[in-house]
């Protein structure tokens, strides 16, 4: 529910980076189905993203618009 709430606009309801946002954002939202990764995933490089966004992409920093209470569970959930 949390990832259909915040990330599936641009992440698709699947992560697969295809949500309905997608096609206008340069570049494009991550596709959490490909694997491997680009970079080394840990948990904390996942809530660090959510917290802070990524410089020169549509990623914005959530930290104000995600309950302290959800960080952990989205997490779960982008990282498995």
């Amino acid at each position: 529910t949390l990832f259909a709430i915040y990330c599936a606009s641009c992440h698709g309801p699947e992560g697969r980076g295809d949500g309905f946002s997608a096609a206008t954002l340069k570049p494009p939202p991550r596709d959490f189905s490909a694997r491997p990764w680009r970079y080394a995933v840990t948990r904390e490089s996942i809530r660090t993203v959510i917290l802070d966004g990524v410089p020169g992409t549509a990623m914005a920093s959530s930290r104000a618009a995600i309950a302290p209470a959800d960080i952990d569970p989205l997490v779960e959930y982008v990282y498995r």
